[in-house]
């Protein structure tokens, strides 16, 4: 298990998830040893090796529980229930040593500084089109990029204090020395070189550039059958029963890298695929290793829809607090 550091180089349009961090992960490492990527990823489709990603998260915060929080809250007596949603609703992002206090009193919403939250905002550019294509006269085509800041909001003596913040990290569990090696050494090299990692569109106006300033094997705490999802996960091995009310998820309409291979093989047809998404608590029985999974792509037999996400242990027992 590793923690893997970056650093955003400007902007980015979105926070990437684990599927977008895998995918950059093997695109890098097929220019070592592509064989050895493909024969990774079908061992990872099949089941037959262990290989989980989270999304990118800022530095020392996990996403907040808000499923599990709203319907704790539901079930105990507090003045103002709505306000304390609301709360809970502004916060996407806490810290990792708040977790578990956050976990035991959701009535206390209010003062859980400091927290993350993403402000999201449209910027607007226009491509001087008659310039591009060399045709007097054409109108420019005017259109808008997604922008998002990763905000730290902390509570002074005067009130809220902002900042926006550029340090990030995901984690990384890899049951297969080798391929650990052989990313450990890669990550290496993008640190020591300086190499940016491509993590969304537009990386060539300087877009989601992120940089490797580091990574640390961690060890693991164990606490029960519970886990704080922080990927896109698909699941395989779930208590969907003990899971049911902290659960969130996430659907989206899949299309293949290259737009002509959507149009020849799917002209008729669309492919949804459900995630249970960060934040969600998770009940697992049995070897979390095994609670996610990663499918076939529709598109191309050499490719997965990754859904083998990042489980992160939590002290709850049997649906309760572990107090």
């Amino acid at each position: 298990m590793y923690k893997v550091k970056l650093r955003l180089a400007g902007r980015m349009t979105q926070l990437p998830d684990s599927q977008k961090i895998f995918g950059a992960l093997m695109h890098r490492y097929a220019k070592v040893d592509e064989q050895k990527v493909t024969e990774f990823t079908k061992q990872i489709r099949e089941g037959m090796t262990q290989c989980n990603i989270s999304n990118l998260m800022p530095s020392d915060y996990l996403p907040v529980p808000r499923a599990y929080l709203n319907d704790a809250l539901s079930q105990i007596n507090a003045e103002d229930k709505k306000s304390i949603y609301k709360e809970i609703k502004k916060r996407q992002f806490v810290r990792k040593c708040d977790l578990n206090k956050i976990l035991n009193s959701p009535e206390h919403a209010n003062q859980w500084y400091p927290y993350v939250v993403l402000d999201e905002s449209q910027d607007i550019h226009a491509s001087i089109e008659s310039l591009r294509l060399d045709v007097p006269g054409l109108n420019p085509n005017v259109y808008s990029v997604p922008n998002v800041t990763a905000v730290k909001v902390e509570q002074t003596e005067i009130g809220e204090k902002r900042a926006s913040i550029h340090e990030f990290e995901f984690y990384l569990a890899i049951k297969d020395e080798t391929v650990r090696t052989d990313l450990t050494k890669l990550l290496k090299q993008m640190q020591d070189e300086q190499e940016p990692m491509i993590l969304g569109p537009r990386a060539s106006q300087g877009l989601n550039l992120y940089y490797v300033i580091g990574y640390e094997e961690e060890k693991e705490k164990e606490y029960g059958n519970y886990y704080l999802n922080l990927g896109m996960m698909l699941p395989k091995q779930i208590d969907f029963t003990a899971s049911s009310t902290a659960l969130e998820y996430f659907t989206s309409e899949r299309k293949p890298y290259h737009l002509n291979n959507y149009n020849k093989a799917t002209k008729d047809k669309r492919y949804s695929i459900s995630f249970i998404k960060a934040g969600s608590i998770v009940g697992v029985d049995g070897d979390k290793a095994y609670a996610s999974k990663s499918i076939q792509s529709p598109f191309d037999e050499k490719a997965i829809v990754f859904g083998n996400s990042f489980l992160f242990p939590i002290p709850l027992e049997d649906g309760g607090l572990d107090k």
